[in-house]
């Protein structure tokens, strides 16, 4: 306005043209400056717009961003319950076919426990060493049990404890030894009481098991765990046949035995997984033909023993065959015999005679080939048949001589008989006709009884 009245008092100097020109070259100006106001507010209006446009959306994505995280992590605590609900499951799910889930105890927490076990245990230890403790390889050792209390879900868990020093298992095969007696073939063998024998070297002690005790033990790859229900024996020279033979075998070990006899005629073949070999025992001697990849071989089997092979040989006798499928080292063939002869003529030099005896008195339904009789059993039959032979000769011998006493008295008897015939004759007394003479009845009545004295 100032300019404007500034220009005004110019104008009253100047020409109207000149005004008129300038008020035109300044409404165009004024009207410019509308125009560029107008432009101006417009773009103010659509800046303004635009910036309220940007404040919405941010807050908006502000708002959705804070949704979808609170999303997130209600997601991530349900797949949180989801997971642990699963493995839950899952560790149930093992239980109940006595397995263990590797989440059901984290590998810190054993071997929390196995350090004291470490710690207090002096002559146990935990079946499995520390640097490869996952629970998991517990499972073919431990026990697992399901219970619920107090809305706890309670996992009780079984561990055996081992002993440091290992107890070896022996496996008894009551083999038949031919044995060829004066002509009669029989077998005999050591029948043992238990199948099993379990010795402790470093305790000293050892026990017996059958079948069902083998039933109740845990194992993995390397080893049985089987728990003691059965007393220890001390060892000693007292001690049982079954160990004696085994750690001190002798003669005089041998004869302390329950040795029994058999008809048993077949050959016998029995395969061993320790070492991956044939137990056999043989009637008659037999040349058996192993075959294979580099060639042939004959060997001769007799008696009894031990047959073993190279893996993918095959042997052959008669219509038997015989495959290795395991590798044994590098032993082409090893054979074993018994270190005590089971010779049984070397227990008792009669023997043979009683078994002949025996054998001999028994009707077939005793001969049948898996018919057995211990040793006992042959001595107490034995004596049976001596004391029967004896009192029969002693029977014998009391009827003869009393025959030949009866015989001698009816001799001495008609001798005594033809004496008095013959004084009667020479003398001829006279008898009184009364037959009831005390004197002449009791002469003749006495010479009669002395004859018969």
């Amino acid at each position: 306005m100032e300019r404007y009245r500034l220009f005004m008092a110019m104008s009253q100097k100047d020409d109207s043209h000149l005004i008129h020109n300038k008020l035109n070259d300044i409404t165009k100006r004024i009207q410019k400056e509308k125009n560029d106001i107008k432009k101006a507010m417009i773009e103010l209006n659509k800046t303004a717009y635009h910036l309220y446009s940007l404040s919405s959306d941010y807050y908006r994505w502000s708002y959705l961003s804070d949704v979808n995280l609170a999303l997130n992590e209600v997601e991530s605590v349900l797949n949180l319950f989801d997971d642990t609900l699963r493995n839950l499951l899952d560790i149930i799910s093992y239980a109940k076919v006595n397995s263990l889930h590797p989440e059901l105890i984290t590998p810190e927490q054993l071997h929390k426990v196995i350090r004291q076990i470490e710690d207090h245990g002096k002559d146990l230890e935990f079946p499995i060493p520390i640097d490869s403790a996952r629970i998991e390889k517990l499972s073919n050792l431990a026990d697992i049990s399901l219970g619920y209390h107090d809305d706890n879900l309670i996992f009780h868990v079984n561990i055996p404890l081992l002993e440091k020093h290992i107890t070896n298992l022996y496996k008894m095969h009551p083999l038949p030894i031919p044995q060829n007696l004066q002509g009669i073939y029989i077998a005999t063998s050591i029948r043992p009481r238990w199948k099993y024998i379990a010795i402790n070297e470093h305790s000293k002690v050892y026990s017996f098991l059958n079948e069902d005790d083998l039933q109740n033990c845990k194992h993995d790859k390397r080893r049985k765990v089987c728990p003691k229900k059965h007393m220890m024996i001390e060892m000693s020279s007292k001690a049982d046949c079954e160990y004696l033979l085994l750690h001190k075998p002798s003669l005089v070990n041998f004869s302390e035995c329950d040795v029994v006899i058999t008809h048993e005629k077949r050959d016998t073949w029995i395969h061993l997984d320790s070492v991956n070999g044939w137990l056999y025992s043989l009637k008659e001697n037999h040349s058996l033909l192993i075959t294979c990849e580099k060639g042939m071989t004959y060997v001769i089997l007799k008696g009894a023993g031990i047959l073993q092979f190279k893996p993918k040989c095959q042997a052959k006798y008669r219509d038997i065959s015989i495959t290795q499928q395991e590798g044994i080292g590098e032993s082409v063939q090893y054979f074993y015999m018994p270190h005590v002869s089971l010779n049984i003529s070397i227990l008792d030099p009669k023997l043979p005679e009683k078994v002949n005896l025996v054998l001999q008195s028994m009707t077939e339904e005793y001969l049948d080939d898996s018919t057995e009789i211990d040793m006992k059993e042959i001595q107490r039959r034995y004596d049976q048949l001596t004391e029967e032979t004896s009192t029969d000769k002693l029977h014998k011998y009391t009827t003869y001589g009393s025959l030949l006493t009866l015989l001698i008295l009816m001799i001495f008897a008609g001798i005594a008989i033809f004496i008095i015939y013959k004084l009667n004759e020479q003398y001829r007394f006279e008898i009184p006709q009364k037959t009831n003479s005390p004197i002449q009845v009791n002469v003749s009545t006495q010479s009669l009884n002395e004859m018969e004295q």
